[in-house]
């Protein structure tokens, strides 16, 4: 009885700490996702769009570079969250453990997470979108090209009727 015991307590401890030890990415549970369907995992990634609030709980989306996924949470701990990843930022890179949900039947058989906290593991920032002046140089030159195709197809190249008259060439 004692052996059946300590076998099951290390079965337990065997399966179930590396999963709640182990940082995920957001592939990795999409590949494994009826494997790891009701587990807790834990995940860090970049808070992207904004918190979509649904009473006393709110939407956030993260996106770890491998995909992006919808994490619920309650609002006061997306409220955490200061700066969301779009264009012009990079946004607070969070951590959490939640559990994955396959087929969410709460949220209509989505694929999500349900964080009870977050916390901020690094804070957004600006990103800059720099000019390549290559391509300013190669917009000049192309745009001074059509341009000059234009005024040399208008100088060379005469309409045949000119609102409902004859043009000079065909009066010869």
């Amino acid at each position: 009885m004692v052996k059946k015991s300590v076998v099951f307590v290390f079965l337990i401890l065997l399966f179930t700490v590396p999963v709640h030890a182990s940082k995920w990415t957001i592939n990795e549970l999409v590949e494994n996702a009826d494997l790891l369907d009701g587990v807790v995992v834990t995940i860090e990634a970049e808070a992207i769009g904004e918190v979509l609030e649904r009473g006393d709980f709110a939407w956030v989306n993260i996106n770890d570079a491998t995909n992006a996924i919808g994490v619920y949470v309650p609002i006061a701990e997306a409220k955490k969250i200061k700066i969301f990843g779009d264009y012009k930022h990079t946004g607070d890179t969070i951590r959490f453990s939640a559990v994955f949900h396959n087929a969410c039947v709460e949220h209509g058989g989505e694929m999500d997470l349900h964080a009870s906290s977050i916390s901020i593991v690094k804070t957004g920032s600006s990103t800059d979108h720099p000019i390549d002046p290559m391509k300013v140089v190669l917009f000049g030159f192309l745009a001074f090209l059509t341009l000059g195709i234009g005024v040399y197809f208008y100088h060379t190249v005469k309409p045949k009727r000119v609102h409902g008259h004859q043009s000079e060439d065909e009066t010869e």
